[in-house]
């Protein structure tokens, strides 16, 4: 239970790192950052975080995937989005590319940010969208995402190849929910992944969640939208290489989509989700404060308990061996299981 190099299991080894009661200990944790850390994405060697301010700025900061207790972060970016918060992040081919959040109340946030490590650019949408963008990604030199609320369009914005920055006119691929859907109540996230786009809808009340998903070159739509995947409770999902669909479906439940063959994947998981080339990561349902990881193939639980002191918001298990995670104000450092 405390061998570090046989930590819960036969040769699954914490490095340099401590083995406690079966579990990894986190590689490193970092709290220099100040604020309530709110959303992260890692492009390279580089850690994307951004954090809650007051409104109407937060904060989009830049560390290195090798940080230190000591680091100091790099880019320190004012984000104009009324609360500081992030709908979505995406990587893009030169930047990474963020959209303002706003909780009800607030006037919405009508900005896109294409950062890389030393500054952001500022795309103004107030004058093509009414309300916030919610879910985002880039492929084949486009930028994706939704623009939320009555008009609930998918849309498609070409991204500059030489400065990286979004811009041009915009246009409509999609009604988000033009299948005809009654109770959805949001469309949460927007993936990309083998030359397909997904998006998915949700609602809180019945079973009328979905996936959509459709080939690059199939859009723009010529008439409604159709389901790909009913879900009961869709409300986040992630598309591992090669197109497999791990999403949540009603509380706790996570399914795992195949070709749009629905099974039970995973119960007792839930927000944040990270999925990579071999494992599907996400966090327990009763503390948030453990992330659970399992072998995509197989569905079985790796012996891994990795956990912090608070909630986890975020995830991110893009980097071939570290999983990022961020919990309160710090962003934590793990080393993958088995890796």
């Amino acid at each position: 239970m405390t061998d570090a190099q046989n930590c819960g299991a036969c040769g699954f080894t914490c490095l340099d790192e401590a083995c406690v009661d079966g579990a990894c200990e986190a590689s490193l944790e970092f709290s220099a950052l100040g604020g309530v850390v709110n959303r992260l994405i890692v492009e390279g060697d580089t850690v994307y975080v951004s954090q809650i301010a007051t409104s109407p700025a937060g904060t989009l900061r830049t560390v290195p995937v090798d940080f230190g207790s000591t680091t100091v972060p790099g880019l320190d970016h004012p984000i104009v989005n009324h609360v500081g918060s992030f709908a979505t992040g995406t990587v893009g081919e030169k930047r990474v590319y963020f959209a303002g959040q706003v909780w009800p109340g607030q006037e919405a946030s009508r900005f896109l940010y294409a950062c890389d490590t030393s500054s952001c650019a500022t795309v103004d949408l107030s004058a093509s969208i009414s309300t916030q963008v919610n879910g985002m990604a880039t492929a084949e030199g486009d930028l994706y995402f939704i623009a939320a609320g009555s008009d609930n369009r998918l849309l498609r914005l070409a991204i500059d190849p030489v400065t990286g920055v979004p811009g041009g006119p915009l246009t409509t691929l999609a009604g988000a929910y033009a299948n005809g859907l009654v109770g959805t109540v949001g469309v949460h996230e927007v993936r990309h992944e083998g030359g397909r786009i997904h998006w998915n809808t949700w609602d809180t009340d019945g079973a009328e969640g979905c996936i959509f998903a459709y080939d690059v070159d199939e859009l723009p739509l010529a008439g409604p939208a159709s389901c790909d995947t009913p879900l009961f409770d869709s409300t986040g999902f992630v598309v591992a290489p090669g197109g497999t669909i791990f999403a949540q479906n009603a509380g706790g439940v996570v399914s795992k989509i195949v070709d749009g063959t629905l099974t039970t994947f995973a119960t007792g998981v839930t927000w944040p989700r990270a999925v990579d080339d071999e494992d599907f990561y996400a966090g327990d349902d009763q503390t948030g404060a453990t992330i659970r990881v399992f072998d995509q193939r197989s569905g079985r639980e790796r012996p891994s308990a990795i956990g912090a002191p608070a909630p986890f918001q975020f995830i991110d298990a893009s980097h071939p061996r570290y999983l990022f995670a961020a919990a309160g104000s710090k962003l934590y450092r793990f080393r993958k299981p088995g890796r």
